[in-house]
């Protein structure tokens, strides 16, 4: 297989991974910063609004946005750091929690597909061969 061949198998499947995260999103009705936020948090997760953008690749003026309007649809809750009035802590809300629940089961069925179909020694060498991809891109 050629290196060209290799780099359109890659695009392809980043393609389909793209598109499944975007069939999420739409179920969930969320919008791709909101749908990055949910995954990064644990579902017990408080973390500074600094941490938040920082897991998010963010400004702090646009995470300022994006917390305000996850506020709104209820996807977070912010509360106030006690130690540092300008601080706030960001937590999933029972809804964000459900919305991350469903993010979480689509991803399992997708590792569970892949799972069924590769043993634990193919998985380890795909894997292995990924990561050298990745170190070179």
């Amino acid at each position: 297989m050629t290196g060209q061949e290799l780099s359109e198998l890659i695009f392809q499947l980043r393609c389909n991974c793209i598109s499944r995260d975007e069939s999420i999103r739409d179920e969930c009705n969320l919008s791709p910063v909101e749908f990055r936020a949910l995954t990064s948090l644990s579902k017990n997760d408080r973390v500074s609004a600094t941490v938040f953008a920082e897991k998010l690749e963010l400004s702090p003026s646009r995470v300022s946005r994006v917390i305000d309007r996850m506020v709104q649809t209820g996807l977070i809750a912010v509360e106030a750091n006690a130690t540092d009035r300008r601080g706030v802590f960001i937590a999933l809300t029972e809804t964000g929690s459900a919305q991350k629940e469903i993010i979480e089961q689509s991803r399992q069925r997708c590792n569970d597909k892949i799972e069924s179909v590769f043993s634990e020694a193919d998985r380890e060498e795909i894997g292995g061969s990924l990561q050298k991809l990745l170190s070179l891109l």
